[in-house]
């Protein structure tokens, strides 16, 4: 019975949108129906082209709970999804190191990190390496922190692009560690996929989580927000509080039409979530730049400019 009414109101609502004539003839003459879809379709993807390059920095403050000097503050630029190669060429990267580099004087704040948060390329080193040059001028106190994603495996010389960007002075992160101002623990978690690479001694491993202390605020770098699952379960198991993770990955859909299938396969899609009964914050980056053809959702080619602290605002 309720399925009837519910027929039964869709069809009185459908009947008066009909009274609209352009709404009937959309749903009633085919060609119509094929023109209107040429024109959103056009319209959408002139919209993803010309805001594919446009890289805007978008803040956000978050609040630490075990942040050891409730009167510090640290400001860090996060990138993700580059995807140097294909259709991000060098002058792409070099516009997002300048964007970042013009930080401190569009903001007036000094930058203690760059995090960059997995899939920096799309291709041997070999064929783009003159690309990602622009990288070894990013700025900020502390240098650039860097993880790997799963199009890092895709190309079998992985290991020559970590050699490269080390020379760059990037600190490139395989289940390491670093301590920021006696105050944050810095985790950098090869990604989620890595296992499937086939090189030797590569997959993400949680249990480095215990090398950090335990009165440190702890901050994870894990390029597929995907991997939180496994993260929360070591937390609860060994009583380690994880108080943020910062992930990409998902472009949050990157194309409009796409928005539905990622949201429904893929756990998180964008934005700030509360995960683990609410201990833990998960941060999801639509990522900096495109995979594959040159196209983004408006505002969503982004650097996130995060405030760090150990009080809330």
């Amino acid at each position: 019975m309720g399925g009837n009414t519910l027929s039964s109101a869709g069809r009185s609502f459908v009947a008066l949108l009909c009274r609209i004539k352009a709404f009937k003839k959309l749903i009633s003459d085919r060609q119509t129906q094929v023109f209107f879809t040429l024109i959103i379709t056009t319209f959408l993807s002139c919209i993803q082209w010309y805001s594919s390059d446009k890289v805007v920095v978008k803040e956000l403050e978050l609040y630490l709970p075990h942040f050891s000097t409730a009167s510090k503050t640290l400001h860090i630029a996060m990138l993700s999804d580059l995807h140097g190669g294909a259709m991000v060429y060098q002058e792409q990267i070099a516009k997002v190191v300048d964007v970042v580099n013009g930080i401190e004087s569009n903001f007036g704040v000094e930058l203690d990190a760059v995090l960059i948060v997995g899939d920096l390329i799309d291709a041997p080193r070999e064929l783009i390496e003159e690309r990602m040059e622009p990288l070894r001028h990013l700025r900020s106190r502390l240098g650039t922190f860097a993880v790997s994603g799963n199009h890092e495996y895709y190309y079998g010389n992985y290991e020559r692009w970590q050699q490269l960007y080390r020379e760059y002075g990037i600190n490139v992160m395989e289940n390491d560690i670093f301590k920021i101002d006696d105050s944050v623990c810095l985790i950098g978690l090869q990604d989620l996929s890595a296992y499937k690479s086939g090189i030797k001694n590569t997959a993400m491993n949680v249990t480095v989580i215990n090398q950090c202390p335990s009165n440190y605020s702890t901050v994870i770098m894990a390029h597929n927000p995907a991997a939180t699952k496994k993260i929360i379960t070591f937390s609860n198991e060994y009583h380690r509080d994880i108080d943020l993770i910062l992930s990409g990955h998902t472009h949050g859909g990157q194309y409009y039409i796409l928005i539905p299938y990622v949201y429904w396969f893929l756990p998180y899609l964008y934005g700030l979530y509360s995960v683990n009964n609410g201990l833990t914050k998960l941060f999801v980056s639509a990522g900096t730049l495109y995979q594959a053809s040159p196209m983004k959702m408006w505002g969503k080619s982004e650097i996130w400019l995060l405030t760090l602290s150990g009080f809330e605002s």
